[in-house]
């Protein structure tokens, strides 16, 4: 049984791939975002579909808050014998 839902799902995801890859627009995304380390053709193709093709998203924090990510900026100063501490 559980041979038979992975072949399923492995079916799935390379329909998905397929459909994706055939859409130039799409395929020009999908290269884009799989230039990236780690972020494969099924991962790309997820984030395109859930932004609506990033126009849902109209900046970095949007994006970052977005993948579940909570980016700041820190200075690091050092003080007194060389520690760094966060200014």
């Amino acid at each position: 049984m559980l041979k038979a839902v992975n072949k399923q799902i492995d079916s799935c995801k390379k329909k998905i791939i397929k459909r994706a890859l055939e859409d130039k627009i799409l395929s020009e995304k999908i290269e884009y975002m799989t230039s990236i380390k780690g972020v494969g053709v099924l991962t790309a193709v997820v984030l395109i579909a859930e932004t609506n093709g990033f126009a849902l998203i109209k900046n970095q924090k949007q994006l970052a808050s977005y993948a579940g990510y909570d980016i700041k900026k820190i200075n690091l100063v050092r003080g007194k014998g060389g520690q760094k501490k966060d200014m």
